[in-house]
């Protein structure tokens, strides 16, 4: 769908600038939350997400060297989102969520005042395109016009989601909840200057799971996935425990069935040969 949104938006009539913009960022935003939220259940991929991220951003990179924009957009959003995701299973307590929170915050903001992002805004369109996903307005191509989110927003948009879920806060409504901090910040652009959106983001997950981080309980409740792969550890330990040589379960084994370590049978021996137990000269 965001695909099709990207080629077909300048096929319709454009509003006016503002209503333009807001739409669009409207629409391009449903989109990629829906995109993060049908990747939601990869994270039971653990550390092998992520993998996925470096082809989808080097596919990206292609195909915004040959113009095709809409396309790279697709990449870039998986790319993000998978990685985030990732990172939202890496994060074991909610209290490590205030944190990553209040110092990614800091960060965008002073990148987007002083730092790397500046420079990359300053250096136009060409740069920034390999770092943005654009948003198309209608009735412009995305070469005429478009608004944009970094890559890295989207990486903590993801992330937000996936702790959310992970640790049974409020995923749906934190994902609506950041579209519309990200949409409000894109307003508030239009009639005074570039922003950094991250702020916005965190400070609407924060408040819709507002009450949840007021329980002190909950600062140092585990992240479900973090729990699924600790049960999923044991019970391979169970499992190899269970196969390992159990003195007391050879002594008292048939006296016709001889067993190895794995507990299978190894053949039939005759009831007249004497044979020694396991493990005895």
């Amino acid at each position: 769908m965001l695909l099709a949104w990207g080629y077909l938006s300048q096929l319709l009539p454009p509003p006016s600038h503002a209503v333009n913009a807001l739409v669009s960022a409207s629409i391009s935003l449903t989109l990629i939350a829906l995109i993060v939220w049908a990747m939601l259940p990869l994270t039971r991929a653990g550390r092998r997400l992520p993998l996925v991220t470096p082809f989808a951003f080097a596919a990206a990179i292609v195909l915004v060297r040959v113009d095709l924009v809409a396309a790279a957009n697709i990449c870039k959003i998986v790319g993000a989102a998978a990685l985030g995701l990732w990172l939202s299973t890496e994060i074991l307590r909610l209290s490590w969520v205030v944190l990553v929170a209040l110092v990614g915050t800091a960060v965008d903001t002073l990148s987007v005042a002083f730092g790397p992002t500046k420079e990359i805004l300053e250096e136009g369109p060409q740069l920034v395109g390999y770092f943005t996903v654009a948003f198309p307005w209608l009735g412009n191509s995305l070469h005429e016009v478009y608004s944009a989110i970094g890559v890295s927003d989207v990486v903590f948009f993801a992330m937000y989601v996936g702790c959310a879920s992970g640790f049974s806060l409020r995923p749906r409504a934190s994902a609506v909840a950041m579209m519309v901090a990200v949409l409000a910040t894109f307003g508030v652009a239009l009639w005074w200057r570039v922003l950094p959106a991250l702020p916005s983001l965190s400070l609407a997950f924060l408040a819709v799971n507002i009450d949840y981080l007021r329980d002190d309980a909950a600062w140092n409740r585990p992240n479900r996935e973090e729990v699924l792969r600790q049960n999923r550890l044991d019970a391979r330990q169970r499992d190899a425990s269970a196969l390992a040589v159990d003195p007391a379960i050879a002594d008292s084994a048939p006296p016709d069935e001889a067993f190895v370590s794995d507990d299978r049978p190894v053949g039939r021996v005759e009831p007249d040969e004497q044979t020694a137990p396991l493990g005895e000269g």
